[in-house]
């Protein structure tokens, strides 16, 4: 009866759904960005490190909190079945982190709650899972094949301890080892899709560190989810190559183009009107007053002054001439004799 009890228990805590909640906080449904999936790795894609990192700690505290709690039930009192307690909380709380009811069962892959399953379970499975976990995932940097690896070298290790009586009796350390490849059985089952873009090389790459290559959610899908996740490794350094001699060779033309676009447009937008008016006067003939044209407007102007002349009175003044002037003259006298 204890069994179901601890599954139960476990269960509840496993619901509690850390990016599911964090993401609503921060105004961020995780379920229809990234991946789909609302967990550790697509929280950290999404909402970035500082939120995988609290979703990391949260998921493996409640798998710790949840050991605890059925050990202060049921394994407190009765030592020889506690680490069958445990392992069941464990399994409780990987299927409700899996399959909560109120997400429509569909949740996270469980690769932290069992983390905080090994911690709380004993402290001789953390050396070894931590080196798997954390050489696989250097070497590839692929947080899903890190986790398989994972889940699968928890199993070994508590395979390995419970046989060598570790864990109780052998009867005890069966139903242990049976339960633990339950557990490590879903792990794997919700990481079918990673696997297969594994195989296809389309898995997407979530590196921590500056030496590791960053790979672009742009084209592969989630068989589960439907959502885009990314591209093969040789597919984007193809692409990026090619993207970047396309940048460099465009650059310089497009630039020479609009030089000569607008050279182009200021010559068509060439107004005559605009030109100095001196070229203008240039192109017009230059008119020549003919001679016979002035002879007569000379002649005119004689026969004006001769009418003029004749016209005024004799007064005698105009018969004087410059010969009767002389240093010496008086006016008076010339009028007199004239």
């Amino acid at each position: 009866m204890f069994r179901l009890w601890c599954v139960l228990i476990g269960y509840v805590f496993g619901t509690i759904s850390t990016a599911f909640i964090y993401g609503k906080i921060k105004g961020v449904d995780i379920r229809e960005h990234g991946s789909g999936n609302p967990g550790t790795t697509n929280s950290f894609r999404v909402l970035g490190k500082k939120a995988g990192a609290i979703v990391l700690l949260c998921d493996v505290l409640k798998a710790v909190l949840a050991v605890v709690v059925t050990w202060l039930i049921f394994g407190r009192t009765n030592p020889d079945i506690l680490y069958l307690v445990k392992i069941y909380t464990a399994l409780g709380v990987v299927i409700g982190h899996d399959f909560p009811f109120y997400m429509k069962f569909k949740g996270g892959k469980g690769i932290a709650c069992m983390v905080g399953y090994g911690i709380s379970f004993h402290w001789l499975l953390i050396p070894g899972g931590a080196a798997i976990f954390i050489l696989i995932f250097l070497v590839s940097g692929y947080v899903s094949l890190s986790s398989i690896f994972f889940s699968v070298g928890l199993f070994f290790e508590i395979a390995i301890f419970a046989l060598f009586g570790l864990f109780g009796p052998t009867k005890i350390a069966l139903e242990i080892i049976g339960i633990a490849a339950i557990i490590s059985a879903l792990a794997i089952w919700n990481h079918r899709s990673n696997i297969a873009r594994l195989c296809a090389r389309q898995e997407v790459r979530t590196p921590i560190f500056k030496f590791q290559k960053y790979d672009d959610l742009d084209s592969v899908v989630d068989d589960a989810s439907g959502m885009t996740l990314g591209k093969s490794d040789d597919e984007d350094e193809d692409e990026a190559e090619e993207v970047k001699d396309n940048k460099f060779e465009d650059e310089l033309p497009k630039k020479k183009v609009v030089k000569k676009e607008k050279k182009k447009k200021s010559y068509i937008n060439y107004d005559e009107s605009s030109e100095p008016e001196d070229e203008a006067i240039e192109t017009e003939p230059v008119k020549e007053i003919k001679p016979e044209a002035e002879a007569v407007a000379t002649e005119a102007e004689d026969e004006v002054y001769e009418e003029a002349d004749s016209s005024q009175p004799d007064d005698g003044l105009n018969d004087v001439s410059l010969d009767d002037i002389d240093d010496n003259f008086n006016l008076g006298d010339i009028i007199d004799n004239k």
